[in-house]
């Protein structure tokens, strides 16, 4: 049911002010629910042998084009009302409430996405690599939208100097200039409606089978076409997968990846390696310039063979087979931890993109 539920409920129905609401969001955002912004760890664009912190728009539940384009809206509208009030009554509103309330949300959804940038525009806009703020400037800049999300994550906004790793780099200001406008303006009444229907949404396919369902019926059938509902056992099987991968991964690799099938694997790549590069040094149609290019490059290489060499396996977390949702933040809390921890470390170019067993 929507037990799983009720503490977020009562943070976001006590908070008195617009920062202390935007508080609760940001710390809601530990467990994989959007806020406004997001902020996370990623290679640096002036060092890309080193992590960075970048802030980036939250995403919408639609992709911007449904939103901004009205024939495409046409097409989903009426749907995603019906989405929207469904859940929001699963959720405890009432008929007239959640009639009250889809407006709101569509409303604000559609400013959002308005004033963001799609990637190709952001590629094509003519503005600087990134400009970076340090926590401070960026709580003064930004108190509702970006202050609120540093001071939920933990982050000392008060040092005006901090360390040398200690900002946040941003591409385009331009949505996070009307963002935090829009935030200033939005009622708290209203603001707390959009923050709760943020937590109903990302949380709705994880409660009980009715919101899975209305879920599916929306965004599985109407908008990516699918014509049958997984069954639990499938969603269960793809979603451990998604959140446990690494922990899956090594339970795989100790069954068929041996000691001995990892040697024999690295071997006959470096015989392959060393093929390459004699195949560089004796070609005739190569000049020394461009030789002495491929070789070094060649040295460059890395390669990955069974799983990752350091595997996410959630040693602290002690999961409840009763509290799946519970479980599922709780994974999450230690994913967005660890990538916020990476700034001004070096880019782990060892790191798998995908769990052993795919």
């Amino acid at each position: 049911g929507l037990t799983p539920l009720e503490d977020s409920f009562k943070a976001i129905r006590s908070a008195n002010t617009t920062l202390d609401l935007l508080i609760v969001a940001g710390e809601l955002s530990k467990n994989g629910i959007p806020a406004f912004v997001d902020i996370k760890s990623s290679f640096d664009d002036n060092d890309a042998t080193k992590n960075a912190l970048f802030g980036y728009r939250a995403p919408l539940p639609l992709d911007r084009e449904y939103y901004t384009t009205p024939s495409k809206w046409e097409t989903v509208e009426a749907d995603y009302m019906v989405y929207i009030s469904t859940v929001l009554q699963l959720a405890g509103y009432t008929t007239e409430q959640a009639a009250a309330a889809v407006p709101v949300i569509i409303r604000f959804e559609q400013t959002l996405a308005g004033v963001a940038l799609s990637e190709l525009e952001e590629k094509d806009a003519d503005v600087p690599q990134y400009t970076a703020f340090t926590y401070s400037q960026l709580d003064q800049k930004y108190p509702l939208l970006v202050g609120s999300w540093l001071k939920a994550h933990g982050f000392d906004v008060r040092d005006q100097c901090g360390g040398s790793n200690d900002w946040v780099g941003f591409y385009s200001l331009n949505y996070f200039d009307t963002t935090e406008k829009l935030l200033k303006k939005t009622t708290l009444d209203n603001l707390r409606t959009i923050v709760e229907y943020k937590l109903i949404h990302a949380s709705s396919n994880h409660l009980t089978p009715e919101f899975r369902t209305a879920n599916w019926n929306f965004f599985g059938k109407k908008i990516e076409g699918k014509r049958e509902e997984p069954s639990r056992e499938k969603f269960c099987r793809d979603d451990t997968e998604y959140n446990l991968g690494d922990l899956l991964g090594q339970y795989f690799l100790d069954e068929v990846w041996s000691a001995d099938t990892a040697k024999t694997a690295d071997k006959l790549v470096k015989a392959l390696k060393s093929s390459f590069s004699t195949g560089i040094a004796t070609a005739d149609w190569l000049d020394n310039s461009t030789r002495a290019t491929a070789q070094t490059k060649l040295s460059k290489f890395v390669h990955l063979l069974g799983g990752p060499e350091k595997p996410q396996l959630y040693p602290t977390l002690t999961f409840d087979s009763k509290s799946y949702l519970n479980n599922r933040w709780q994974v999450s809390q230690v994913k967005i931890d660890t990538n916020l921890k990476l700034k001004g470390q070096p880019v782990d170019k060892r790191k798998f993109g995908r769990p052993p067993m795919r």
